[in-house]
């Protein structure tokens, strides 16, 4: 529609992941936008009626669609790096665990 706005919202790791509240700058006033936990890179929000205004009285205004940017760190500290190894563990564990469910199911 031609009142929609399109942005893109960086966020870190831990905020896709965990979830979180941040605030967008918006034409009108900075607006909050909730981030559900395990937002995936690339993933499209839309807040409804937050894009441009109705310029008449019978058409509505549009909606504002944010694309989720999740920034993946460079350099880690040894400290996140032992946080993201212990990460990596579980999940080879918990996928080892489904893929035995899904075999044992058909």
């Amino acid at each position: 529609r031609d009142n929609d706005l399109f942005t893109t919202l960086s966020i870190g790791v831990g905020d896709a992941a965990l979830g979180a509240e941040v605030t967008l700058e918006h034409p009108e006033s900075d607006i909050q936008v909730d981030i559900p936990s395990g937002t995936q890179p690339g993933q499209v929000l839309r807040l409804d009626g937050k894009g441009m205004p109705a310029q008449r009285r019978m058409v509505r205004g549009g909606d504002l669609y944010i694309k989720i940017d999740v920034n993946i760190p460079e350099d880690l500290t040894e400290e996140q790096k032992e946080v993201m190894e212990e990460l990596r563990e579980k999940e080879e564990k918990d996928k080892s665990f489904f893929e035995n469910v899904k075999d044992f199911i058909g």
